[in-house]
């Protein structure tokens, strides 16, 4: 009976390695190796082989006179590396503050584990995870890993952080006497400003000019304001503070209140023989 066999070393490899296929035989006539590239009809031997898939490699030995044939064979496992990507539903991979988005991580290739962080950790090699909100910028990285190799992918996702602002005025002065205001500001890296509007005794209002602060992260001081008075008024003014940064902005108002006299004044008739004009002024009888 013929007796044969065949090998491979390694049995399992990734696309681009190599294994070595070896067989042998004895009582054989002839035989016939067969499988991917390889076609042979020596008795014995090896080859080195790159299969691209995982590929069955075989040998059947003919027998001399009644003698039975023999076969053997050896599976060759060939994997592909992983390859995984990370996405999301955001534009430009940014979200405001508060807001939420979608991560999705798809894997291509042969990998059969998954992690996913900072959040989740194992998961699977494919899928996705709705709400995500952090609240600072965060840069997610998915790793996969399985027969065929490791691969990983990672994504920063970028949170703007809103400006906040505050403004606070004297509750009120005297009439012509210059009003103090304190303000701050976080987040305020483009401008950050108070617009004043005065509103008079007649009602009717003006916008004065706009007072432009310093800006920065984080700023706060005192600025001193001298409204225009004449003779109706101001009565009161409205600062509103104005904080811009990371495209965004936040607005705070403030009011002043102007204490104007406003008792009621009266004249003095002329006496017959005098003029209002003259000092001193004589009172009637």
């Amino acid at each position: 009976n013929a007796s044969v066999s065949i090998s491979a070393n390694p049995t399992s490899i990734i696309v681009g390695q190599s294994t070595t296929i070896s067989w042998s035989s004895s009582n054989a006539q002839s035989v016939v190796v067969s499988g991917g590239t390889l076609n042979s009809t020596s008795l014995n031997g090896s080859k080195i082989l790159s299969p691209y898939s995982t590929t069955t490699y075989s040998i059947i030995g003919s027998a001399y006179e009644s003698g039975a044939p023999g076969s053997d064979s050896v599976i060759v496992n060939v994997y592909v590396p992983p390859d995984v990507i990370l996405s999301t539903n955001t534009i430009n991979d940014t979200i405001i503050l508060g807001q939420s988005f979608t991560l999705t991580w798809n894997t291509t290739g042969d990998a059969d584990t998954a992690n996913l962080s900072p959040i989740l950790g194992n998961v699977p090699v494919n899928s996705n995870q709705p709400n995500v909100s952090p609240t600072s910028t965060t840069t997610y990285t998915i790793s996969v890993s399985g027969p065929g190799g490791n691969d990983s992918d990672d994504l920063t996702i970028t949170v703007l952080q809103p400006p906040i602002v505050s403004i606070d005025s004297d509750s009120s002065v005297k009439y012509g006497e210059d009003v103090t205001i304190t303000y701050s500001g976080v987040n305020c890296n483009e401008s950050l400003s108070i617009v004043p509007v005065y509103t008079y005794l007649d009602n009717t209002t003006t916008t004065g000019a706009t007072i432009q602060l310093t800006h920065g992260d984080n700023v706060s001081g005192t600025h001193i304001d001298s409204p225009p008075y004449n003779i109706i008024g101001p009565k009161c003014v409205l600062y509103t503070l104005t904080g811009n940064g990371n495209t965004l902005s936040d607005t705070d108002p403030s009011t002043t209140d102007f204490e104007i006299d406003q008792q009621p004044a009266f004249l003095v008739p002329e006496s017959r023989d005098k003029m209002k004009d003259e000092d001193p002024v004589i009172t009637p009888d």
